[in-house]
């Protein structure tokens, strides 16, 4: 579950949640708030202090202990179907088709302070369906020194969202429906220049269209909030909800509700060169740029600067679309009997419009950060020692830092700095993995040990310490026993041999008026057990 990692109690909500728990004494809100004066904080700066009954920075239960009361669970249904069509149609020449359709339905419901007062609990709602179509035409040329493809993608998605937000200072309701579209054309080609050197070029056109409807508004006070357990927040405040701009009345827009779309599109190009040094070694290199698109935030608490309640233009907060160009060289090779095998890779991506989720007020919005740059190389090998052996390791070092940040990063509430790590880049990591297979009373067995090492990595982009997590090992093993012909498989496994308590994730308002910290752990030690048959 997701845990508690401290309360900012010097923060608005974190005073609020404090003050309505019957069992914290140390903090006290004016009864008469808002009707006649401000709320009654301790000195500023003071917070609770410690106090028991309160909640503070060292409020902390177990790694997989949430003391959150309000209703948590997550059910997610997914569907889909598929269908793959190819025609030949001679000379060389084939045509494919892919129809993919997706749906998902999906209903969760969090306490994001994991601690009995009221901060922040959400319910979210998803409907969303998918319908995508592919054409790909291939064939071959110059005596089959050319292999060549394109074609067209097109996907449209239809969605709905609701995300219910209960607060200390009332509840509102985030309601949008949402259309997605995009269609792509590309094209690539193979050419064998000689008999050792073949080079590789392809291209893509994307043009993306995203639109919302938003209909988000005030509910009232926190005790009428989708699956609310809270009683009127305060006295004089039934039926209120507080954003930035003031008092909100129950059914008060905070965006406009009409229909707000924006459009992308990018090309992109990719191009490799490979090169066989010899029957068992190829050296390549190779450049190709990415496209992230652009879109909407869809978690609005308040109305946008310079806008009242009910405004009948209000927009949703935006961002624009991430790019990357990434270059890579290497080396791929095996010895003549295949029982080695060792790959080596040096790569960089320098990205341009980083898209960073950053916390202006108490709601988490995407911001196109500014320009980030990672370096590093990896090395893969795999070796089989004799017959039944499988061994195989892999290593990785990585350098990631911010070239630039833009305004929006810099100047906000919660700034991200020049020196700040990027999120999830540890600069090392590792894996050993070994397995034999042997005979047991005429049945294969197989046992594998699987070993891992991360290095430290901070969880969010301003890089909050208590999301903050050192390098750890993991240590996995499976064991397998299957029938001569393959068919039936009973596979044991068991991960986290070690029992590790290592932070996963986490998300942290610290720095604002929601004032929590959300972590959430990797698993500890368990087991399975699964039996597969093959048709």
């Amino acid at each position: 579950p997701t845990v508690n990692g401290g309360v900012n109690d010097k923060q608005a909500f974190g005073t609020f949640g404090n003050a309505a728990l019957p069992g914290c004494t140390a903090i006290t809100v004016n009864p008469n708030f808002p009707g006649n004066g401000p709320p009654t904080f301790p000195p500023p700066g003071q917070g609770a202090g410690g106090a028991t009954g309160c909640y503070g920075p060292d409020s902390f239960a177990e790694e997989y202990v949430s003391e959150g009361t309000f209703p948590a669970f997550s059910d997610l249904d997914s569907w889909g179907a598929g269908a793959r069509i190819s025609w030949s149609l001679g000379g060389g020449v084939t045509l494919r088709s892919l129809t993919g359709y997706r749906g998902l339905d999906m209903w969760n419901s969090r306490d994001a302070d994991n601690t009995p007062a009221n901060i922040l609990q959400i319910q979210i709602a998803v409907e969303s369906e998918q319908l995508s179509q592919e054409l790909q035409l291939s064939g071959f040329g110059l005596d089959d020194r050319l292999h060549w493809q394109t074609g067209l993608y097109l996907v449209r998605e239809t969605g709905y969202y609701l995300g219910a937000v209960t607060l200390p200072t009332g509840a509102f309701d985030s309601h949008w429906d949402l259309v997605n579209s995009s269609a792509a054309g590309f094209a690539q080609a193979t050419a064998d220049v000689t008999a050792a050197l073949s080079l590789t070029v392809g291209a893509r056109y994307t043009r993306d269209r995203k639109t919302v409807t938003p209909d988000v508004y005030a509910v009232g006070d926190a005790s009428q909030g989708r699956g609310s357990i809270h009683e009127p927040t305060w006295p004089l405040a039934e039926g209120i909800f507080r954003a930035a701009t003031g008092p909100m009345n129950p059914g008060d827009r905070i965006l406009a509700n009409k229909e707000f779309g924006k459009d992308f599109d990018a090309l992109t190009v990719m191009a490799n060169l490979s090169h066989r040094l010899n029957d068992n070694t190829i050296a390549y290199a190779g450049f190709a740029e990415g496209f992230k698109s652009g879109g909407f935030d869809a978690r609005v608490p308040s109305p946008p600067p310079g806008y009242e309640p009910n405004s009948p233009d209000a927009p949703p907060t935006d961002y624009e679309p991430e790019t990357v160009a990434s270059y890579e060289i290497g080396l791929k090779s095996s010895t003549g009997d295949g029982r080695l095998r060792l790959n080596v890779a040096l790569f960089r991506a320098d990205y341009e419009d980083l898209q960073v989720v950053i916390r202006e007020s108490i709601n988490p919005i995407t911001v196109n950060g500014g320009s980030a740059d990672l370096q590093g190389a990896e090395v893969e090998a795999a070796w089989i020692p004799a017959g039944g052996w499988d061994i195989a390791a892999s290593v990785g070092v990585l350098s990631a830092e911010y070239e630039s940040l833009s305004a929006a990063v810099l100047e906000n509430r919660n700034p991200l700095q020049p020196d700040f790590e990027l999120t999830k880049t540890p600069g090392f990591n590792h894996s050993v993995r070994i397995g034999r297979r042997f005979h047991a009373g005429g049945l294969p067995v197989t046992p594998r040990i699987h070993w891992t090492y991360t290095a430290s990595q901070y969880h969010d982009p301003v890089n909050t310490p208590q999301l903050f997590q050192e390098g750890y090992h993991l240590l996995h093993a499976t064991i397998s026993l299957a029938t001569v012909d393959g068919r039936w498989e009973v596979v044991s496994a068991f991960r986290n041999l070690t029992d590790e308590r290592y932070l996963l994730t986490g998300t942290s308002a610290w720095g604002t008026a929601a004032a929590y910290l959300e972590q959430v752990y990797g698993r500890p030690f368990e087991w399975s057990v699964a039996l597969r048959r093959t048709w």
